[in-house]
């Protein structure tokens, strides 16, 4: 795709550029993951489609013994839909499981060898996959929550905004998902169209409005944290403010939360960190349905 780049969208998006550091930041990432997962109670690899990537990771706590459900958190990646791997991530369960909950770290397959519809696809299928046969591996189906990064943040509002009773023969019920989280989601794609992130995703104006959770309904009315980096700029402030204005619109009890001295990168930190704000809101939001 070839098109012009708005110097003013590309600054407000383009987060590599605003943070020098950001694969010192990916390594720490990967080696924190890599030190979790040697002694981690997991199964990795499961599998929720077909397609190359289709594949997700299951840590559970520690102390778990088979015979009872346990609530299940899932967190989608970011990486602009074109980069990334579960495998950076395994650090975000190690709290959860540590509180006696369980964890799905999934896998997407990347642009620009798929579509962001075809993205979107995917996690909803892990969704149905955990509420159809997540018991089979020991999860609650009444008990599940979602988290996402940045575009994983988006892909949370897609989940948000599914109609899922208009679904194949077995539908999903839409109490489904009990709370979300959003880590510098990404709720109106229109403003990356003109962007060097646009390269590999390729979106145009009717895919772009087409697959932003701004404006379409919510069938899913759960709470809704919106959290965002105090340092990544006000694109991403925008976008969670008025992410939080649509789902509050529309019913949710959605909150906003802004990360004071936090990188776009800094953010996702939050949901492995026991005593911030997010994972204390994601804490508390389990608890309530388990109580």
């Amino acid at each position: 795709m070839t098109m012009d780049i708005d110097p003013v969208q590309e600054t407000l998006y383009n987060v590599r550029n605003r943070v020098p550091n950001f694969l010192d930041l990916f390594q720490a990432w990967s080696q924190r993951s890599a030190a979790f997962r040697d002694h981690a109670s997991a199964q990795f690899d499961i599998r929720y489609d077909d397609t190359p990537k289709g594949t997700m990771d299951l840590y559970k706590p520690p102390e778990f013994e088979d015979g009872s459900l346990l609530p299940l958190h899932i967190f989608i990646h970011g990486g602009y839909w074109q980069a990334m791997d579960k495998a950076d991530f395994s650090y975000i369960a190690e709290q959860f499981v540590q509180n006696g909950i369980a964890v799905l770290i999934v896998n997407y397959d990347l642009c620009p060898d798929v579509t962001l519809d075809h993205i979107v696809e995917q996690m909803r299928a892990v969704v149905t996959w955990a509420w159809e046969k997540g018991d089979t591996y020991s999860l609650d189906p009444h008990n599940i929550h979602i988290s996402g990064h940045s575009a994983g943040g988006h892909l949370v509002g897609e989940l948000l905004t599914t109609d899922w009773q208009s679904r194949g023969e077995h539908p999903v019920h839409p109490s489904v998902i009990k709370s979300a989280i959003s880590l510098s989601g990404l709720f109106d794609l229109t403003p990356l169209i003109q962007t060097t992130i646009n390269t590999n995703v390729g979106l145009n104006v009717t895919t772009a409005q087409t697959r932003s959770p701004m404006g379409k309904p919510c069938h899913i009315h759960c709470p809704v944290l919106c959290a965002y980096g105090g340092l990544e700029g006000e694109g991403f402030e925008m976008q969670s403010a008025k992410a939080v204005e649509h789902f509050t619109a529309q019913g949710l009890e959605a909150e906003l939360v802004k990360l004071e001295n936090a990188t776009h990168f800094d953010a996702v930190d939050t949901l492995a960190d026991p005593h911030s704000v997010v994972f204390q809101w994601a804490l508390s939001h389990i608890k309530k349905v388990k109580g």
